[in-house]
């Protein structure tokens, strides 16, 4: 079977969900699978160009990742982030790879409900009659979070 991931981080980035994709993906692989995971250049919200309500700025640049690589058999494309508001990151080229790609695969999992790549995919894969998988990660919403985050994230 040959398997889309789409990841808003993956490794060498550090958290739960870039752990998940990651074994997930080796655990397919060991399995006969193709897998290709879609992802971001980002390895923290730090690196990212951020859009806040008044305005835009970039705290760090771009960490220096591979726009192709192979990690241990899985196909890793990363692409830069043009904006991010809170967790709704705009990359347009990310977005063209699956409207394109989507119609080679098998399966399309995406990872995270609040991230936009997730309605990409969600959509080129239904338009192309693929299989769809959505696993959730981060879905308990903190007290802490600004009013317009609360609302976002339950909006999903």
């Amino acid at each position: 079977m040959r398997i889309l991931m789409i990841q808003h981080r993956f490794k060498p980035a550090i958290g739960g969900s870039e752990e998940h994709v990651y074994l997930t993906s080796k655990g397919l692989i060991e399995k006969g699978n193709y897998v290709s995971v879609l992802t971001t250049k980002s390895l923290t919200d730090d690196d990212m160009p951020v859009l806040k309500l008044f305005g835009l700025y970039q705290k760090n640049s771009e960490p220096n990742l591979k726009g192709n690589e192979n990690i241990e058999g899985i196909n890793v494309k990363r692409f830069s982030i043009k904006f991010r508001f809170w967790s709704f990151n705009w990359v347009p080229d990310l977005f063209r790879e699956v409207k394109y790609s989507v119609k080679d695969f098998d399966t399309v999992h995406a990872h995270n409900y609040h991230v936009f790549s997730t309605f990409v995919a969600c959509y080129y894969a239904k338009k192309n009659h693929k299989r769809f998988v959505l696993t959730g990660h981060d879905i308990i919403i903190p007290s802490n979070l600004p009013f317009y985050t609360k609302l976002l994230k339950k909006f999903y």
